[in-house]
């Protein structure tokens, strides 16, 4: 941790921390000489980089966002249980992108355990029911259980969430009161009923889809031609290799699309602007099938298919369940040449920022952004990386979260 990007905000988890006697009393009480320290520098990374780029972006609403947040960190110190069970993912990322360990694993399963431990003795309790942070802590334990392909432990881990939705009037009443939990109860449910093994090839692990030909609103000629003005990297690419026409035409179209509906923190595309979405991710998902023996055709479709599914509300990366490791992982060993290291780094980009629930697991998350910096002939700064991202598609709120995957990609990588 010590090669961590320094971070005007650094100061952040220890002010925190010390603020707060309920997580001081547990860190005494349970952890010794070492491992305090390693505690105090797995809060410091929470706090500073995996909240920030995977916790807080979980709802829409800029105002609930902001008091979500507070109200997370909140019920991070009150509840060992969740402090612990978050701990154990967020020590899987830090051991991929800023801690070089060979005992990170046996570190997320310590603090695994130790949410299951005090779990037990909570979840018991007449006022479980109730406890947003028990609730939480499961959810918690299910992004563990997922990134692991632990299914097994997921199941019942899935029960406890089914007791507590029940206790709470069922999931219709929580819909109809469009509360959080319910949101996040429906993915837990889906994640279940779809899980499968990316590395199996002989899985059907992605939805059907039609195997006819997108329709498009634009000729290929007239959707290069004005593709210049959404993204100049991308026309630059289309022109120079080329790409294909159908791949011309959706890039064309989504970048429009996102020109009229632009990413921002806090916010979700308006409800009439979800079929229009759907739509997209079908065509780039079909896109994406059947570009296997082109990388550069792989790699845009990859990136382009990501944004869509990645973005609030959350529930459409339901419906893909794995296709964006199984996608990503068949570029392992991919060599980054000069004509693919700028599509790389921003497909690189936008997977390392995905949320929790589309199941990427650690090494597909940041597999290709590891490989565009080992193969940089010259190392770059943000500066730089930022000027090329923006040539394909950024806006203020893609910066930031994705300036804090750089930084913490080349520490680590470089």
């Amino acid at each position: 941790m010590g090669n961590l990007p320094p971070t005007k905000g650094s100061r952040l988890g220890k002010d925190l921390a010390i603020g707060s006697p309920g997580y001081v009393q547990y860190l005494l009480e349970n952890y010794l000489g070492e491992r305090r320290g390693h505690m105090s520098l797995l809060f410091d990374y929470t706090i500073i980089h995996y909240g920030p780029v995977y916790i807080w972006r979980l709802f829409t609403d800029s105002t609930e966002h902001k008091m979500w947040r507070s109200r997370f960190v909140q019920l991070m110190l009150c509840e060992p249980a969740l402090l612990e069970a978050v701990f154990a993912a967020a020590s899987r990322s830090m051991g991929v992108t800023a801690q070089p360990s060979s005992d990170v694993l046996l570190d997320s399963l310590e603090h695994y355990n130790k949410a299951l431990t005090l779990l037990r003795g909570r979840i018991s309790e007449p006022s479980a029911a109730y406890n947003d942070a028990i609730f939480w802590s499961i959810i918690a334990l299910l992004i563990n259980d997922q990134e692991r392909d632990d299914w097994r432990s997921y199941g019942v881990n899935l029960r406890g969430i089914r007791q507590i939705i029940e206790l709470r009037g069922g999931p219709e009443s929580l819909r109809s009161l469009r509360d959080r939990s319910y949101s996040m109860y429906s993915w837990a449910e889906s994640c279940y009923a779809k899980h499968i093994d990316p590395s199996d090839p002989n899985s059907p692990v992605e939805p059907e889809v039609s195997s006819e030909a997108p329709e498009f609103e634009v000729h290929p000629e007239k959707a290069l031609s004005s593709l210049r003005q959404y993204s100049p990297a991308f026309f630059r690419i289309a022109k120079q290799l080329p790409l294909a026409c159908p791949t011309i035409c959706a890039l064309e179209m989504t970048l429009r699309w996102f020109g009229t509906h632009p990413i921002s923190n806090g916010s979700e595309f308006p409800r009439d602007q979800t079929r229009v979405r759907a739509s997209l991710a079908k065509t780039w998902h079909m896109l994406l099938r059947k570009s296997a023996s082109r990388e550069m055709e792989r790699l845009v479709s990859l990136g382009l298919f990501a944004l869509l599914i990645g973005l609030a509300p959350l529930s459409m990366a339901e419906r893909y369940p794995h296709v964006l490791t199984r996608y990503t992982l068949e570029l392992d060993g991919m060599i980054v040449t000069a004509a693919f290291e700028d599509c790389a780094l921003w497909t690189g980009l936008v997977l390392a920022s995905m949320p929790l629930n589309v199941g990427l697991v650690p090494k597909s998350r940041w597999m290709i952004l590891q490989h565009v910096i080992s193969q940089m002939a010259v190392k770059r700064d943000w500066e730089e990386i930022r000027d090329i991202a923006g040539q394909f598609y950024m806006t203020e709120a893609l910066e930031s979260q994705w300036q804090e995957c750089w930084e913490l990609a080349a520490s680590k990588f470089s």
